[in-house]
C-alpha cells in the first residue's frame, strides 16, 4: 500500500534561492507545453479534425528534450539544461495527464462545469512552487546527526522529522504553500497492518453543534452509553482567527490592483498573513 508522508523543511537562503530557480525553470516547460499544445490544436482545428490527441506524454517528452537543447539566453548558454532533468520530466508528465483527462472528460461528453479544465499558463505572481522527483533526482544521507534531503543539483535541506519513514520512498514532492513554508512529501510502500481482535464493543461518532465531536459507545453485552463521557469538547480555537482572517480580506479588497498592474508590497503581505491565518482557522 503506497501512503505519503509529509514534513517540514528548512531550507537556507541559498537552498530556498536554487529552489525557486528550479521551479521557475519547471513553470516555464509547463507554459511551453500549455503554448505547444495550444497550437497544435489550432492546426488540428483548421484541418477538421475534433480533438488534438497527437501530443501525448512521449510526443512531450521528446519537446522537453528540443526545449532542453535549443532555449538559449541573450549569451547563448543553455540555461534550461542547468535545472533537474527529472524534475522537468515529472512535470511533462503532470502536464500530459491533465490533459488527457481534460480531453476524455470532453470526449465523453460531461458537462462543461463538471468536466476538468485543460491546463492553463501559470504565473509566477500566482501559482506556488511544486517540484516532483523519483528516486534518479533525490537522496537521504546523514549529516550532523540527522537525515537531510538531497535533490538533483546538490540541494541539501534539513528535515524536521515527525516521525520515522515505515520504508524506503520512491518519489519526493518539495512544494511551497501560500505563507512561505516548504514541505516534503515522500511516497513509501507501507505494509497493511494487522488486524486488531474483535472486542465486541463499538462507538459512533458525529461532528457535534455544541461539541467537537458527538460519541456513543456499545458494550459487548450491546448496552449503548450517550452520557457523553466521551465526547470531545469544541475548543474554539477558529473563532479568532476567522474575524482576523474577514479583516484581511477586507484589506485585500481594498487594496486589489487589476490584474495587468504588478500587486503593491503590502497587498502581498495581507495575503500572505491570510493564509497563515486561514490554516490556524
Amino acid at each position: 500500500m503506497k501512503v505519503r508522508y509529509t514534513y517540514r523543511l528548512r531550507p537556507s537562503k541559498t537552498a530556498r534561492r536554487r529552489l525557486m530557480r528550479e521551479w521557475g525553470m519547471c513553470r516555464y516547460v509547463w507554459n511551453r507545453m500549455v503554448e505547444e499544445s495550444k497550437r497544435r490544436h489550432e492546426l488540428n482545428r483548421d484541418e477538421g479534425r475534433l480533438h488534438d490527441e497527437e501530443f501525448g506524454d512521449k510526443t512531450a517528452q521528446r519537446y522537453l528534450t528540443i526545449l532542453r537543447n535549443l532555449t538559449c539566453d541573450e549569451h547563448g548558454d543553455r540555461w534550461l539544461r542547468e535545472g533537474s532533468v527529472v524534475a522537468q520530466q515529472q512535470t511533462v508528465r503532470d502536464f500530459s495527464k491533465a490533459r488527457k483527462k481534460a480531453l476524455l472528460d470532453r470526449k465523453n461528453g460531461i458537462a462543461p462545469g463538471k468536466r476538468a479544465g485543460l491546463p492553463r499558463f501559470k504565473s509566477k505572481r500566482d501559482s506556488t512552487a511544486t517540484l516532483n522527483y523519483t528516486t534518479r533526482g533525490f537522496s537521504l544521507y546523514d549529516d550532523d546527526g540527522g537525515t537531510r534531503l538531497r535533490l538533483a543539483g546538490g540541494i541539501g535541506i534539513p528535515v524536521v522529522w515527525s516521525r520515522p519513514l515505515p520504508g524506503k520512498p520512491s518519489s519526493v514532492r518539495v512544494s511551497q504553500d501560500t505563507d512561505g513554508h516548504w514541505y516534503a512529501s515522500f511516497v513509501v510502500d507501507k505494509p497493511a497492518e494487522t488486524p486488531l481482535p474483535e472486542t465486541g464493543r463499538a462507538i459512533g461518532i458525529d461532528p457535534g453543534v455544541s461539541t467537537l465531536m458527538t460519541c456513543a459507545t456499545i458494550d459487548g453485552n450491546g448496552i449503548v452509553d450517550e452520557t457523553g463521557a466521551y465526547d470531545l469538547p469544541h475548543p474554539e480555537y477558529g473563532r479568532k482567527a476567522h474575524l482576523e482572517l474577514a479583516r484581511l480580506q477586507r484589506r485585500m479588497a481594498k487594496e486589489r490592483r487589476p490584474k495587468r498592474q504588478k500587486p503593491s508590497n503590502r497587498y502581498l503581505k495581507n495575503k500572505r498573513r491570510a493564509a497563515e491565518s486561514n490554516a490556524a482557522s
